[in-house]
Parts: C-alpha cells; sequence; structure tokens
C-alpha cells in the first residue's frame, strides 16, 4: 500500500513539475517567438519599448513563482527516485541529473 501511495504522490508531484516546466519554458518562447516580433512590427519603438517592459513586468513574478515550484517539486522527485545516491556522481543517472542542473541554473540566470 505505501507504494501505492508513493507512486501516486510522485505522479502529481512530476505532474506539477512538468506543468511548472511548461509554464516557464513556454512563456519565455511565446514572449521570445511572438510577443517581442510581433510588438517590434506593429509599434513605434518607444511605444514597443514600454509594452514589453509592462509584458515582462507582469510575466517575471509568475516567472519566479514556476521556479520555486519547479525547486520544491524536484527535490521529492530526486529523493524517492530509486536511482539517487546523495553527492555520488559515479553513475549515469547522477550525471544526467548533474547536466540538468547546470542547464538550469544557465537558464535561471538568463531569465532573470
Amino acid at each position: 500500500m505505501a507504494d501505492l501511495v508513493t507512486t501516486i504522490l510522485l505522479g502529481i508531484v512530476n505532474w506539477i513539475h512538468l506543468l511548472a516546466t511548461v509554464f516557464w519554458i513556454g512563456g519565455v518562447l511565446v514572449n521570445l517567438f511572438v510577443v517581442l516580433p510581433s510588438t517590434q512590427k506593429a509599434l513605434d519603438p518607444s511605444t514597443a519599448g514600454k509594452f514589453i517592459g509592462m509584458v515582462m513586468n507582469r510575466f517575471r513574478p509568475l516567472t519566479i513563482i514556476s521556479m520555486i515550484v519547479l525547486l520544491f517539486s524536484g527535490i521529492p522527485m530526486t529523493m524517492l527516485d530509486p536511482n539517487y545516491v546523495p553527492l555520488n556522481f559515479t553513475s549515469q543517472w547522477a550525471m544526467v541529473i548533474l547536466i540538468k542542473h547546470i542547464v538550469v541554473g544557465i537558464l535561471v540566470v538568463l531569465t532573470l
């Protein structure tokens, strides 16, 4: 029974983690490939700059919330994974997770 509960909880946490990822990365991509080019074509530079600034001011708090959700959902996902061994980078799984966290760290810096 405990394994079933753990599996269900991990499924829910994984879903929340993926939703936060989609929101963060999807929002960045929509802003980069849709909002920014459309604004630059439709508005004069001064107005476009003000508009993009307003969009980013509304988007930034949601991005920060997504990053916090990613952090707090990723920790239990990692710790409950059977491959997790603290500070052991000898397995392939641990190396992939380490590389993922380095890439995410770079994305966090670029996003903020």
